[in-house]
């Protein structure tokens, strides 16, 4: 059974229509999601929408070092 199944993770198994669903919330606030391509491509909204100094908490994916 698990010898037929596709591995997704692999580039050459990938139809390139995943999404990336970002929420910025604050805590004990408001949240405010956003759908994306790459988590990459989030970065500039949340500086927008997030104040100078903040301190942002975010998962291991290398996307967000800067």
């Amino acid at each position: 059974m698990a010898d037929n199944r596709v591995d997704r993770r692999l580039a050459r198994n990938q139809i390139g229509k995943r999404k990336v669903v970002v929420i910025v919330r604050e805590r004990n606030g408001n949240s405010a999601p956003a759908v994306f391509r790459a988590e990459g491509q989030a970065r500039s909204w949340i500086k927008a929408r997030v104040a100078k100094g903040t301190v942002v908490n975010a998962d291991e994916a290398t996307s967000w070092g800067a």
